[in-house]
């Protein structure tokens, strides 16, 4: 979504200063009327409006038009809207583009307006001192409507007192326009934890840095994996190394020492860790973070890479780590396809950012479909009426996908192993360049088979291979441990189908039954002929409780079941209805708890299995 930022105020109250200022720490482009009409308009026409401080007649439809033309996520408009035709063409353009837009008012008196203008343009010639009022006049006229209208149209509207000293002005621009660094998620915990241990270590280069500035605004919530540190010194490094693993062995601590790794990785000599903020592989990535004496510390190894952290720009660093910039662009992009990377060919995509704008662009991109609907019965009916007011009460916000913790590697068939084991078995096969134990062909096979498939808008950008990896971390089966290859085999593959089709409801569950067999690599050693044809049966049944639950509440869906439609289908399987169904639970829940923006469903897991069973074939 681009930001607009409108600064408004009298002549000399100090827009263009603060415009500066934007564009100097987040990147902003800064655009003039002038600048973009001036080719437009004839010189006569300018020369009037100049002379005498008026408009430029019918500036604002070409100088939006550059607004939206303009490939930056952040502009800032100098003076824009000065007045109600104005702001009501940059409203429209507002509705019509998705633009979030911010008004910010220099709060100035028209007698220190005066003089701070007399005093700018005393150098200038005599027409700029015969302007003066009326360009005072003009904005006395027309500044106040702007700002009543911006307000009463429920655009936020930021007043700042003029002339404020650099440092109050940076500070309090960061506050009102959402800028201010202690304002994000970092995580605390963690670095109050690195600041007792060892306060002379910055935590740099991975996700800890990138992610609290890229969670919900270009993708997903997302947690980190691994916490990146460095030190002075490779002896200091391994005592903190064993210190962290000891004291803290429920996060990934990986620490370095500066001067050896930035001779390793890019062949320049440092003489400090913070110098090693500058040899990262992107420019975004260029600062160090850790715990100061009350707030977040944050150091900048690059000039521009907090504004690229802000617009959302990744970007190669010339003097950093070359080689290794491509695969850490693409590993963020995937992970945040908002983002913009123009080195990998990666455009940004739209990420919707709440569920009111998820559903409404699922339900554009949906078509056909087959309703397998009927009347409630009584009991049923009250069961339903239980889950539709839990959902009324629940908090759809997105919800970082829990990510498995340190694990020892499981011994014997991993498909077999309790959850915890599994988990960082697949963890360490998706993130190791050696795998422990040799890399998995079946599992590898599944994703690769899967990569890059796009899918609907509720998965907010994420890649089919993700959502399935994710999936695969979250479902639970130490509780049914009899069917757990299966249930993990079906989550594995259980929206393959979409390979085919993913805009028609209901269909990428029963072509996905049959198409994961012809697409496995080979059969997976063991597997018996009940477990292959309940892994057929849970692809083809793993989105029923999600298509119960959406049918409740949404009339017009074209892929509602009713609770005796499931029970029809489930009574086909190889096992009894109540096992059938708490498996289908199972599988539904790894399914939308790996999609951030479907995780606020899970509660209603156990009402819809009852909802399921309550009319018991």
């Amino acid at each position: 979504m681009k930001r607009v930022i409108c600064l408004l105020g009298y002549p000399g109250a100090g827009k263009s200063t603060a415009a500066r200022l934007i564009q100097r720490l987040f990147g902003a482009s800064v655009l003039h009327v002038p600048s973009i009409v001036n080719g437009m308009v004839p010189a006569r026409v300018r020369t009037a409006a100049r002379r005498w401080g008026k408009l430029i007649p019918g500036a604002e439809h070409p100088y939006l038009s550059a607004v939206a033309r303009d490939q930056n996520i952040i502009v800032v408009l100098d003076g824009f809207p000065r007045s109600v035709t104005q702001f009501r063409a940059l409203r429209d353009h507002a509705h019509r583009f998705g633009w979030r837009v911010d008004f910010v008012n220099f709060g100035c008196s028209p007698l220190r307006s005066f003089w701070y203008q007399l005093r700018r343009d005393a150098r200038r010639t005599m027409t700029s001192l015969q302007r003066i009022p009326f360009k005072l006049a003009r904005d006395l006229r027309h500044t106040p409507p702007v700002l009543r209208a911006a307000s009463a149209e429920g655009f936020p509207v930021h007043t700042i007192p003029s002339h404020l000293p650099p440092s109050v002005l940076e500070q309090r621009v960061r506050q009102i326009l959402g800028y201010d660094l202690q304002a994000l998620g970092w995580d605390r915990a963690m670095l109050r934890r690195l600041r007792c241990l060892a306060p002379d270590a910055w935590v740099t280069g991975g996700g800890h840095v990138y992610r609290p500035f890229f969670n919900g605004v270009y993708g997903p919530p997302s947690e980190s994996w691994d916490v990146d540190i460095r030190v002075w010194g490779e002896e200091r490094a391994n005592q903190l190394q064993s210190l962290l693993q000891s004291r803290y062995g429920d996060m990934r601590w990986h620490v370095k020492g500066a001067e050896r790794w930035a001779r390793e990785e890019t062949g320049r000599t440092i003489s400090s860790v913070e110098e090693a903020f500058s040899c990262m592989a992107l420019i975004c990535l260029c600062a160090g973070v850790r715990w100061g004496d009350s707030e977040v510390e944050v150091a900048w190894g690059h000039s521009e890479a907090e504004a690229d952290l802000w617009r959302g720009v990744l970007r190669p660093n010339p003097s950093g780590q070359v080689n290794f910039a491509e695969a850490k662009a693409r590993k963020i992009a995937s992970y945040y396809p908002g983002v913009c990377a123009p080195f990998i060919d990666h455009e940004r995509m739209l990420v919707h950012d709440n569920w009111h704008a998820i559903q409404v662009a699922v339900r554009l991109v949906e078509r056909g479909g087959r309703k397998e609907s009927g009347p409630l019965s009584a009991s049923e009916r009250v069961l339903a009426d239980r889950v539709l007011e839990l959902m009324r009460a629940l908090d759809r916000s997105s919800q970082a996908v829990p990510l498995p913790g340190p694990s020892p590697p499981p011994h014997g068939d991993p498909w077999k192993a309790a959850d915890q084991s599994f988990r960082a078995w697949v963890a360490n096969q998706t993130r190791s360049r050696r795998p422990v134990g040799g890399r998995d062909t079946y599992l590898h096979h599944a994703l690769s088979c899967q990569r890059g498939v796009p899918q609907k808008p509720s998965h907010q950008g994420w890649a089919l291979d993700l959502h399935v990896l994710h999936a695969l971390f979250v479902v639970e089966t130490d509780h049914v441990p009899d069917y757990r290859r299966a249930l993990r085999l079906a989550v594995l593959w259980h929206d393959v189908g979409k390979r085919e089709n993913v805009q028609t409801p209901g269909a990428h569950p029963m072509r996905g039954a049959k198409l994961w067999r012809q697409t496995q690599l080979h059969r997976l050693p063991g597997l018996t002929e009940q477990e292959d044809a309940l892994v057929s049966c849970l692809i083809a049944n793993h989105d029923v409780l999600g298509r119960l639950a959406r049918g409740l509440w949404d009339e017009g869906y074209r892929g509602a079941l009713s609770p005796a439609a499931i029970r029809r289908r489930l009574a086909t399987g190889p096992l009894p209805l109540r096992q059938m169904a708490a498996l289908a639970k199972e599988i539904w829940r790894a399914d939308v708890g790996s999609i951030p923006a479907c995780r606020w469903l899970l509660p209603l897991a156990n009402e819809l299995e009852q909802l399921i069973l309550a009319e018991e074939i």
